[in-house]
């Protein structure tokens, strides 16, 4: 399948990615390479820690790195 795609939106505006979601559910390739989740930053820790994920890429403030926790470290 390649590298799955994990959209975590600001938590006030998840509504571009949501759309971008649907149109690439339209297209051809499998469900499991887009995900969205519209969750805190609080609870983002788990998905930069996982094992399994070996990039983690992102745009946003000092806040969101904070939030990550630990785990979250410049490459």
């Amino acid at each position: 399948m390649g590298c799955p795609i994990v959209i975590k939106p600001a938590s006030a505006t998840p509504l571009t990615a949501l759309t971008l979601a649907e149109i690439v559910s339209e297209t051809e390739l499998p469900a499991e390479m887009l995900s969205v989740l519209p969750l805190p930053s609080s609870d983002t820790e788990p998905l930069v820690s996982d094992p399994r994920v070996r990039v983690v890429s992102f745009t946003g403030s000092p806040e969101i790195v904070a939030s990550a926790g630990p785990a979250m470290r410049r490459a």
